[in-house]
């Protein structure tokens, strides 16, 4: 009797072991097809958002007037490249650019001079069709600023370099002035804006020209 039992539950034993491992298999490929699917839903939702994301890059210059808290700085050439971007479904999106200028001021005994490079961050609300060939927007958001300071002769007991953060708002307008037929409806655009920017050392009022290319 005790051998029957025997038998019967080494034949149960080796049934189940035969059915897991059979269906392991099939378990795994279901696991798969399920992680392909979900992978090519993933691209198509991103390739649809890509699709709809207006964005263009653009470099460009300008003129700055500039309260400086410890010097005399006053007008400034500035130059600067951007990267912008906005869904056409709600005109939101944001901008992203680099600035740079550079001033010398006299002082007793030679000269000073600081290169004030700007990094910016900020929220962009653009208005208008998408097809539209002006497009206004404003923009509000974040900036810091770098200040390396040279004097001439050098001055070893100077703070050579003064850093900060700020913030800013803009507003401009760029329109299409050409159409390129690279990659789809590549676009060149020409636009303006003044920005204006509170910051811990340095506040200024900014006008600016730029042309970019983008879609």
């Amino acid at each position: 009797m005790n051998r029957i039992l025997g038998r019967s539950l080494v034949l149960g034993l080796l049934v189940l072991a035969q059915s897991a491992c059979t269906s392991a298999p099939i378990t795994k490929s279901m696991q798969q097809a399920n992680r392909a699917g979900s992978r090519k839903t993933s691209d198509k939702v991103l390739a649809k958002w890509a699709d709809d994301l207006k964005m263009h890059t653009s470099v460009g210059f300008g003129y700055r007037s500039v309260d400086h808290r410890q010097s005399a700085y006053g007008d400034q050439l500035m130059y600067g490249l951007e990267v912008d971007a906005y869904r056409p479904q709600d005109y939101f999106g944001y901008e992203l650019g680099l600035t740079f200028a550079s001033e010398e001021i006299d002082i007793t005994g030679g000269q000073r001079r600081s290169d004030f490079y700007e990094l910016y961050l900020g929220v962009r609300k653009t208005f208008g069709e998408p097809d539209a060939p002006i497009r206004p927007y404003v923009s509000v958001g974040g900036n810091f600023i770098n200040e390396e300071v040279n004097y001439s002769p050098s001055n070893p007991t100077a703070d050579p370099r003064a850093t900060g953060a700020g913030g800013y708002a803009r507003t401009g307008a760029y329109w299409r002035i050409a159409n390129i037929d690279f990659d789809g409806d590549t676009e060149v655009i020409m636009g303006v804006d003044v920005r204006g920017v509170l910051h811990e050392d340095t506040d200024f009022v900014q006008a600016m020209i730029y042309f970019g290319v983008g879609r």
